[in-house]
Protein backbone atom coordinates (compact mmCIF):
# COMPACT_ATOMS: atom_id res chain seq x y z
CA UNK A 1 0.00 0.00 0.00
CA UNK A 2 1.13 3.55 -0.59
CA UNK A 3 0.73 6.54 1.67
CA UNK A 4 -2.90 7.68 1.89
CA UNK A 5 -2.86 11.49 1.77
CA UNK A 6 -5.81 13.30 3.32
CA UNK A 7 -7.18 16.08 1.13
CA UNK A 8 -7.70 19.03 3.47
CA UNK A 9 -9.04 21.42 0.81
CA UNK A 10 -7.75 24.90 0.09
CA UNK A 11 -9.39 26.84 2.90
CA UNK A 12 -11.07 25.79 6.17
CA UNK A 13 -14.58 24.43 5.62
CA UNK A 14 -14.48 25.05 1.84
CA UNK A 15 -16.09 21.64 1.17
CA UNK A 16 -13.26 20.55 -1.15
CA UNK A 17 -11.42 18.25 1.28
CA UNK A 18 -12.07 14.61 2.15
CA UNK A 19 -15.16 13.92 4.25
CA UNK A 20 -14.40 13.15 7.89
CA UNK A 21 -15.06 9.41 7.52
CA UNK A 22 -12.77 9.16 4.46
CA UNK A 23 -10.02 11.12 6.23
CA UNK A 24 -10.06 8.81 9.26
CA UNK A 25 -10.19 5.73 7.01
CA UNK A 26 -7.00 6.96 5.33
CA UNK A 27 -5.47 7.60 8.77
CA UNK A 28 -6.27 4.04 9.89
CA UNK A 29 -4.81 2.59 6.66
CA UNK A 30 -1.61 4.58 7.17
CA UNK A 31 -1.23 3.23 10.73
CA UNK A 32 -1.89 -0.35 9.59
CA UNK A 33 0.87 0.04 6.98
CA UNK A 34 3.23 1.58 9.53
CA UNK A 35 2.72 -1.10 12.19
CA UNK A 36 2.85 -4.00 9.74
CA UNK A 37 6.34 -2.92 8.64
CA UNK A 38 7.82 -2.27 12.08
CA UNK A 39 10.93 -4.13 13.13
CA UNK A 40 9.94 -6.23 16.13
CA UNK A 41 12.78 -8.12 17.77
CA UNK A 42 11.66 -11.27 19.50
CA UNK A 43 13.05 -11.90 23.00
CA UNK A 44 16.79 -11.34 22.61
CA UNK A 45 19.18 -13.23 24.85
CA UNK A 46 20.90 -10.55 26.91
CA UNK A 47 23.79 -12.75 28.02
CA UNK A 48 27.48 -12.07 27.38
CA UNK A 49 27.27 -14.82 24.76
CA UNK A 50 23.83 -14.26 23.30
CA UNK A 51 21.65 -14.09 20.22
CA UNK A 52 18.60 -12.46 18.68
CA UNK A 53 16.27 -13.56 15.90
CA UNK A 54 15.21 -10.79 13.53
CA UNK A 55 11.72 -10.87 11.96
CA UNK A 56 13.09 -11.78 8.52
CA UNK A 57 14.65 -14.99 9.86
CA UNK A 58 18.18 -13.63 10.25
CA UNK A 59 19.97 -14.78 13.41
CA UNK A 60 22.63 -12.57 15.06
CA UNK A 61 24.91 -14.06 17.73
CA UNK A 62 27.68 -12.51 19.81
CA UNK A 63 30.17 -13.51 22.43
CA UNK A 64 33.77 -13.65 23.60
CA UNK A 65 36.31 -16.41 23.15
CA UNK A 66 39.91 -16.79 24.38
CA UNK A 67 42.11 -17.43 21.35
CA UNK A 68 45.71 -17.88 20.24
CA UNK A 69 47.31 -19.67 17.27
CA UNK A 70 45.93 -23.09 18.24
CA UNK A 71 42.78 -22.52 20.31
CA UNK A 72 39.68 -20.34 20.09
CA UNK A 73 36.57 -22.18 19.00
CA UNK A 74 33.44 -20.10 19.59
CA UNK A 75 30.43 -22.39 20.01
CA UNK A 76 27.26 -20.47 19.11
CA UNK A 77 24.44 -20.25 21.65
CA UNK A 78 21.98 -21.47 18.99
CA UNK A 79 22.81 -23.40 15.83
CA UNK A 80 22.19 -21.50 12.61
CA UNK A 81 19.44 -23.45 10.78
CA UNK A 82 21.02 -23.02 7.32
CA UNK A 83 24.35 -21.17 7.38
CA UNK A 84 26.59 -18.75 9.22
CA UNK A 85 27.17 -16.05 6.60
CA UNK A 86 29.59 -13.74 8.40
CA UNK A 87 31.76 -13.53 11.52
CA UNK A 88 33.15 -10.14 12.54
CA UNK A 89 35.87 -9.94 15.21
CA UNK A 90 37.50 -7.43 17.51
CA UNK A 91 40.21 -7.86 20.14
CA UNK A 92 39.47 -6.74 23.69
CA UNK A 93 42.09 -4.51 25.29
CA UNK A 94 45.34 -3.29 23.81
CA UNK A 95 46.67 -6.57 22.45
CA UNK A 96 48.70 -5.88 19.32
CA UNK A 97 47.94 -9.13 17.48
CA UNK A 98 46.32 -10.15 14.24
CA UNK A 99 43.15 -12.22 14.37
CA UNK A 100 40.85 -14.02 11.99
CA UNK A 101 37.81 -16.24 11.78
CA UNK A 102 39.47 -19.19 10.06
CA UNK A 103 36.21 -21.05 9.45
CA UNK A 104 32.59 -21.12 10.55
CA UNK A 105 29.77 -23.60 10.25
CA UNK A 106 26.28 -23.65 11.75
CA UNK A 107 27.49 -24.31 15.31
CA UNK A 108 31.13 -23.15 15.69
CA UNK A 109 33.43 -20.37 14.48
CA UNK A 110 37.14 -21.17 14.50
CA UNK A 111 38.93 -18.03 15.72
CA UNK A 112 42.71 -17.67 15.78
CA UNK A 113 45.21 -14.93 16.61
CA UNK A 114 48.83 -14.39 15.65
CA UNK A 115 50.01 -14.66 19.24
CA UNK A 116 51.87 -17.90 19.99
CA UNK A 117 52.54 -17.00 23.62
CA UNK A 118 49.48 -15.11 24.83
CA UNK A 119 45.82 -16.02 24.78
CA UNK A 120 43.74 -13.01 23.77
CA UNK A 121 40.03 -12.39 24.37
CA UNK A 122 38.30 -11.87 21.04
CA UNK A 123 34.72 -10.63 20.66
CA UNK A 124 32.67 -11.97 17.76
CA UNK A 125 29.45 -11.10 15.99
CA UNK A 126 28.08 -13.84 13.76
CA UNK A 127 25.20 -13.39 11.31
CA UNK A 128 23.34 -16.11 9.47
CA UNK A 129 20.00 -17.74 8.87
Amino acid sequence: MTLQTINIGVAPNDGNGDPLRTAFDKTNQNFVELYSNMLVIDSPSKQANGYVWLPNGVLMQWGTVAANTTTGNATFSVAFPTACQSVTLSVIGSANVGYQAAAANTTVATIRTSSTTTTVNVEYLAVGY
